[in-house]
């Protein structure tokens, strides 16, 4: 079962994907309730622990939403944004 945390976590890193934001994985752990120690030194180790991801899996967001994503974002974002929102997104999953 997902801590508080690990559900706030899941939930801003949808709600960046969806507003289009792409704040750094360590300021989403930062605004989620982890410290910002935690944030810098275990962003990718937080966001694959098994809570986070079951809760992003519940929200629809797995694999083939983020490739699907991306694929938006290659052929309809603004140049500036795509190779930001390849980086991040991969991030995210721990890719």
């Amino acid at each position: 079962m997902a801590t508080i945390r690990q559900q706030q976590l899941a939930n801003n890193i949808v709600l960046n994907l969806q507003e289009q934001r792409w704040k750094r994985l360590q300021d989403l752990l930062i605004n989620s309730g982890y410290s910002e120690l935690v944030g810098k030194k275990n962003a990718k180790n937080i966001i694959q622990r098994p809570g986070v991801q079951k809760v992003l899996e519940s929200m629809g967001f797995n694999e083939t939403a983020v490739r699907a994503i991306v694929s938006e974002i290659m052929f309809l974002g603004e140049e500036s944004n795509r190779l930001r929102a390849v980086d991040i997104i991969n991030k995210m999953l721990g890719l």
